[in-house]
């Protein structure tokens, strides 16, 4: 199937769910932000790699990186409003990533690898399917993982929500004022006892497939370790905690989108009228 059809099908495709989902299927500019993200990793990588020039570079990168970024879109929009179904979004979002990479090293992108290819980073264990199944250790992943396993704080690990989310879940029924979750590569704490709780959840998942942004530009591999790298430039919450205008940044706007910030605004009118802090400086605090 040609190029041309693959972006037809994963339009109507997308135009289809819209019909009967919510507004983030169709938001435009959730999907341009997507989009022009793999078009332009797609086009800047085949010029630098490979120094192709940049009519052909930005021809074959327009093709690709919309269906990658089309991949992308689905898989946000899935986790973002259904965290029971965040598997099958992570899925898509890593194989948007795997299809842009493989744009920016010059291999075929709509050959049999389209539906051979797969990717999933599951906590910290990345499998990997390309005509044979791999288990590799996801080294940054897992060094997080096993700081809060061993950590002093009275974490609870929640083994369903784990399992569901494809992060090392962690809840907290008596956290720090205002503290609602967060999330660092492959782990997400969330306060449930909060009646936002799958809000925030839904939230942090999305910051997980953020996570996971930058593999599409590389990644690296040492035998069966993998270290994505570049997820320190994925805009990771906790490592902007102390940071001025939380609710601004980027990456903030685009996870309350896809989970749902028409969820939320009910949510906060509801703690509001109960005298509850207000969302702004609860928010600030996540």
């Amino acid at each position: 199937m040609g190029s041309r059809h693959w972006i037809c099908g994963l339009c109507l495709a997308v135009f289809l769910f819209a019909r009967v989902g919510e507004a983030q299927w169709r938001d435009p500019k959730l999907i341009a932000g997507q989009v022009g993200f793999n078009i332009a990793v797609s086009f800047v990588g085949k010029m630098v790699v490979h120094h192709e020039p940049p009519g052909r570079a930005f021809k074959q990168a327009l093709k690709e990186g919309s269906v990658s970024g089309l991949l992308a879109h689905t898989g946000y929009t899935i986790a973002g409003r259904n965290p029971n179904y965040a598997l099958v979004g992570k899925t898509l979002v890593q194989k948007s990533s795997l299809t842009t990479r493989r744009s920016i090293n010059g291999l075929p992108v709509f050959d049999d690898t389209f539906y051979s290819h797969w990717e999933l980073t599951h906590s910290f264990v990345h499998f990997k399917w390309d005509g044979s199944p791999h288990v590799q250790l996801d080294a940054i992943n897992a060094a997080f993982s096993a700081y809060y396993l061993f950590s002093p704080d009275q974490y609870a690990f929640d083994a369903r929500r784990s399992l569901l989310s494809g992060s090392v879940v962690f809840v907290n029924h008596d956290p720090p004022p205002g503290l609602r979750g967060y999330y660092v590569p492959g782990v997400i704490w969330i306060d449930t006892s909060r009646d936002d709780a799958q809000w925030v959840l839904s939230h942090e998942i999305v910051h997980s497939l953020q996570s996971e942004r930058g593999s599409a530009i590389k990644e690296w591999h040492y035998e069966n370790i993998r270290f994505n790298w570049l997820v320190f430039a994925s805009g990771v919450p906790a490592f902007l905690a102390g940071w001025p205008e939380h609710d601004t940044r980027w990456h903030e706007i685009e996870a309350d989108e896809y989970a749902g910030s028409e969820r939320l605004r009910s949510t906060e009118t509801r703690a509001n009228s109960g005298g509850a802090s207000t969302p702004r400086a609860v928010r600030r605090r996540r």
